[in-house]
Parts: structure tokens; sequence; C-alpha cells
């Protein structure tokens, strides 16, 4: 049994040290044994770091007997890893084989076999500096490039970019592996280093630009009618400071005008992670993972993007940047009906018959002026259905369990579905 917690400081190196020995004895015994089960929380961080660590088991020729869902296994009988349960309570009887548990609160004594690891940072930013810490065979680049990606859905990255705590430290132990890593001070658009600014504005689809995502031309003749037009086709992060000031008080003027209320520059604007030389954007990785699978409500394209990181995230990547123009109608055109399934869940069916991710689509909602940040969206095709992700970011860490563990909601995928005789209507 062993209890790690992960924080910066004079200890920490240690802490590594022995969790990833914990985390290659997993390894092990799935080499050994020629499986691995890994069972994930559904939140946004989550699900991204999940396609790492299978790329970890399938470069080990180890099968992955891999879910999502709001529980954790009631019996550990095989080598398992468990990622974001918070305070798992396994009891002695309860664990006859290898269980590695990270998340962010860990407060019971782990019992023989299990190692519980928790600390000051995001899940996904303590898996990677574990696997950092146990080696080459541990550390490729591009899992823990996947791993800083899921960072940016976890609670230590603020809509800034400042860092904190160990993900500050994972930005760091990538920078030292000639990833070409830096912060630019930027519009947050897709693939700022390499697109020019308002064809990046256009395909954004996080942050949603209300009335300029999905139109290029939009942007373009909004910033000409400002008198700045020639920075409409200058690429995003080489703005100069006053030049970014400039681009910034305009679209930010325009978003207001749209939405008719005040806009958080911090939503638009931010330091944000970039790599020239690898062409490689971490936000839109870890936006387009999550808009695929939430759209199809399935959490196994984590699978198929461990199986082929590059393949599947670049085409990825494009199908999200070129869905920004139906995004964008989907997003005018949604017609909302409120509804209150309990009297403390409310939010609305979304009445549109075109598949799209609610996540995306109630963060775009909320920029956009219509909902706020507590409201659920419902899929109503035949019950009222809403993504596990979304529920997770608006009502906060462990929610979802809670509408299941008190049989408000039934685990369908990634999709918590309203039992029958809890709608209100």
């Amino acid at each position: 049994m062993l209890k790690l917690v992960l924080k910066p400081g004079d200890g920490l190196e240690r802490s590594l040290s022995a969790g990833a020995r914990q985390l290659e004895r997993l390894i092990e015994d799935g080499i050994r044994e020629g499986y691995v089960r890994l069972r994930v929380y559904p939140r946004a961080d989550l699900l991204i770091a999940s396609a790492a660590f299978l790329s970890l088991l399938y470069s080990f020729n180890i099968r992955p007997l891999f879910k999502v869902s709001v529980k954790p296994p009631s019996a550990i009988d095989v080598p398992t890893m468990i990622l974001g349960y918070n305070n798992p309570s396994y009891k002695t009887g309860d664990v006859s084989s290898t269980l590695v548990s990270i998340s962010l609160q860990a407060d019971n004594p782990p019992p023989p076999s299990a190692t519980y690891i928790s600390g000051e940072g995001s899940v996904p930013a303590m898996l990677g500096l574990l696997l950092a810490r146990a080696g080459a065979s541990y550390a490729r680049t591009e899992w823990l490039l996947l791993l800083l990606s899921a960072a940016y859905w976890g609670e230590y990255i603020e809509k800034s970019g400042k860092m904190h705590g160990l993900d500050a430290l994972l930005y760091s132990e990538l920078s030292r592996m000639n990833t070409g890593l830096e912060i630019v001070n930027t519009l947050k658009v897709y693939k700022p280093t390499s697109t020019p600014l308002c064809q990046a504005v256009a395909r954004t689809i996080d942050p949603y630009y209300p009335g300029l995502t999905g139109d290029p031309d939009a942007c373009t003749e909004l910033l000409q009618g400002s008198g700045v037009g020639e920075l409409a086709g200058r690429i995003a992060a080489r703005l100069s400071p006053e030049e970014l000031e400039k681009t910034a008080l305009v679209i930010l003027s325009h978003l207001k005008d749209e939405v008719g209320q005040s806009i958080d520059v911090s939503e638009y604007v931010a330091g944000l992670v970039v790599s020239r030389t690898l062409g490689f954007d971490p936000r839109l990785r870890a936006n387009s993972i999550l808009y695929a699978a939430d759209s199809i409500g399935d959490p196994s394209l984590a699978v198929s993007i461990a199986s082929q990181q590059d393949t599947v995230a670049e085409k990825l990547e494009e199908h999200h940047m070129d869905s920004a123009q139906a995004f964008a109608a989907i997003v005018g055109e949604a017609r909302l009906v409120k509804t209150k399934v309990q009297p403390w869940i409310r939010g609305y069916k979304v009445m549109d018959e075109v598949r799209v991710s609610p996540l995306f689509l109630w963060r775009a909602l909320k920029l956009s002026g219509r909902i706020n940040d507590s409201h659920l969206l419902f899929d109503y095709e035949g019950k009222l259905c809403a993504s596990s992700l979304q529920v997770e970011e608006a009502l906060g860490y462990g929610e979802a369990r809670k509408l299941v563990e008190v049989k408000a909601a039934v685990e369908e995928g990634l999709r918590l579905c309203v039992r029958e005789n809890a709608s209100r209507g």
C-alpha cells in the first residue's frame, strides 16, 4: 500500500520516483497477464488523458479493458488504473490485484496492493510527470503533449493561460524535450502560429466568436471597417503587442454588441502554449477529440486515437475546424425549450436534429449570452439525455456521479439519460 501526494517542492522528486515505480509495476503485471483495466471518470480532461495511457498500454502489447463511467470498479481483481475518482475507498477484501489511482483528492488509506496518488495539479499533469520519471519507454513526446492538451480542460490552467502547480511543471518538462514549446500572447484561435488571423477566427469553435465563427469575410470586413484591415491576413501569433491590442479591441467591441453584455477578455485573449516547430496546438488537439467524442456520446474514440494517434488526431483537427460554419449555424438557429427534470435539475431541450457536441454548444450559447453557467442541455431523441462532460463542466466535479447515485439518471456511454418518471417537462 502506498499513498503519495505530489506537489511542487523539495519532496516532489522522491514522490515522483515512488509513483513511477508503482506505474512500472502495474505495466509489468499487465505484460504478465496480458491486459490492464483502465477506468476513467467522465470529465473532459480525463477522457483525453485516457488516450495517452491507452497508447502506453498498446506500446507494451497490453490489451486494455477500457471504460468511462461515473463509478469505479467495485473490486480490483485484475491489474487496474483508475483516473479521476476522488477519495477512493477500497477495503482490503476489495483488492486482490495491482491498483493505481490518480485523482485530485485521496483522503482514505489505500489497502495492500493499491497506490493512491493525488496532488496539486490536474490528473493529466500528474500522469505526465509520472510517465516522464518512469523513463523513455513511458515518456514518448506525443503522449506527454496529449496530456498537456488534456490539462487545458483541468483546473490548473486559467482562462488567461496562466499555469499553476504540477501543470506548470509538466510544461517545463516538455520544454526541455526539444518540442519547441513556447507561450504566445494572442487571440484564442486555433493554430495561431500558422493561420491568418481572420481565417483562424472563423475556424475556431471554442471560444465561440458570435458573428465571426464560421464566416471569415465577417472578420475581414469588421477589421477593414475599423481601420485595421491590413491585420486580417497576418498570422495571429505574429501580431505585435500594439497590433494585438488594436485587433482585440475591435473584435471584443463587436462581440459585446453581438451579445448585448460585457465580455470577459480572458475568454478571448490569453497566453497560449504552442509549438511552431511541430505545428502543434494543444487546445486544438484537445478540443477536436472532445468535440468528436461528445458529438456521438461514445468514449471509445480514445481507443482509436491511442492506436493511431497522429493520423486520427490530425483528421479530427481538420474535421473540427471544417465544422465551424455548420456549428455557427446550429448555435444561431438552436431552439431552446426550458425544461425542469427535477426541482434541482434545470436546463433546456435542444430542438435541433443535427448531432453536435453538447459541451461545445453549451460553451457557445454561454458566450452568446443565451444561457448561464449552470444550465444543462438535453437531447430529446425519445428521452432526455445530457452529456456527462457538459454536466461536469456546468455543475462541477462529481455531479454526474451524484445524478446516477440518486437515480435521477442512468449512464449510456457519455450520456446521462433521465429516467422516464423523473421528467417534469
